[in-house]
């Protein structure tokens, strides 16, 4: 049984030391994402991922530079609530049923609960985010059904950036796609993204895909093994990037 008082102690404690330190991916990050990752090393590269990927969008944007930290923390912790379920549910190879899809949908909830309470500007923002990562622009997500500019614009951000890492990275029931691929996808389902947020993912894809090269490859970005099958646009780009990189 989950101890949510207990949780929401730890939770803000990790927030709290992330905060005063200026550090993301620090060892109580890692420990609480390391509780609905598959290991240590996927928590660590996840938060990286994540932290990256929202930043640059957010500094594209025009973000005030010190309100990234706040939206950096809040692309790691969004998920925060996924804690109290289940570890089988999102570990599973195989699509989740109906009622392991009806538990999953709380941890938004959770996850606001676990961050609520606390008056520093940094928590307003994480606990927004992990209530509300999962509304649509066009006003089809949960918990409430937000639409538009009513969805806070750290979320936007973040709702994003985190489809884009789950579609390119490994998990239990699929293996990771192709950068393309990817971007396809979520251009499919544009509705419910923000048009901003949108326009400047596509204006800054062969940055995410550095950073995510940044992240896992182990030799730096030039001489990195490809972390996701490539496509001839993808291969593409990568060549591109690394002509950029030599130079």
């Amino acid at each position: 049984m989950v101890n949510i008082g207990e949780l929401k102690a730890k939770v803000c404690a990790v927030v709290d030391e992330c905060e005063s330190t200026g550090a993301i991916c620090t060892p109580g990050a890692e420990d609480l994402v390391t509780r609905y990752e598959r290991s240590d090393a996927d928590a660590r590269d996840r938060i990286r991922r994540l932290s990256g990927y929202s930043g640059c969008i957010a500094e594209k944007y025009g973000v005030d530079k010190s309100d990234i930290l706040h939206l950096e923390l809040a692309a790691v912790f969004h998920d925060v609530g996924m804690m109290t379920v289940p570890r089988e549910f999102f570990n599973t190879p195989h699509s989740l049923t109906v009622y392991q899809y009806t538990v999953v949908k709380t941890h938004t909830t959770t996850g606001g609960t676990l961050l609520s309470g606390k008056a520093q500007e940094s928590f307003r923002h994480i606990r927004e985010s992990a209530l509300f990562h999962h509304e649509a622009f066009d006003g089809t997500g949960y918990p409430i059904g937000l639409k538009g500019k009513q969805i806070p614009l750290f979320t936007r951000i973040i709702s994003l950036v985190d489809t884009f890492d789950i579609l390119t990275s490994q998990r239990p029931h699929k293996e990771p796609y192709p950068f393309d691929m990817a971007s396809d996808i979520i251009f499919s389902e544009q509705k419910k993204y923000d048009p901003d947020v949108l326009s400047l993912f596509s204006e800054n894809l062969d940055s995410l895909i550095k950073i995510k090269y940044d992240v896992e490859g182990s030799r730096g970005f030039a001489d990195s093994k490809p972390v996701c099958e490539l496509s001839e646009r993808d291969k593409a780009r990568l060549s591109n990037l690394n002509d950029s990189a030599k130079n």
